[in-house]
């Protein structure tokens, strides 16, 4: 099989380093952005071979990492928030007492 039977294949591997690189930076738009040019990219299929099997494993590589970022992601925003309910319940508390 030549080359051009694998080329939508690498470039959705292409696609999922550059979502790991706006991942590994925070840029979750650019993540969001990117995926549906994947997924376009994953649609035209591809062949049943070696090459393709290789292809495939770097881009769940890609997608290992990005879930690693988006999970440390996810737990910054939870503890943020859960700082600003416990900022908010102060100010409640202190609102109360003064009121008494």
């Amino acid at each position: 099989m030549s080359a051009t039977h694998h080329d939508a294949l690498r470039l959705a591997v292409t696609t999922s380093e550059s979502m790991l690189t706006a991942a590994s930076a925070g840029d979750w738009d650019a993540v969001a952005t990117l995926e549906p040019v994947r997924a376009e990219a994953l649609a035209q299929g591809h062949p049943a071979d070696a090459t393709s099997v290789e292809l495939l494993r770097r881009m769940l590589e890609c997608n290992r990492a990005i879930e690693g970022h988006a999970a440390m992601a996810r737990a910054e925003v939870a503890r943020k928030l859960g700082q600003s309910g416990q900022g908010y319940r102060g100010a409640s508390a202190y609102l109360a007492a003064a009121r008494s």
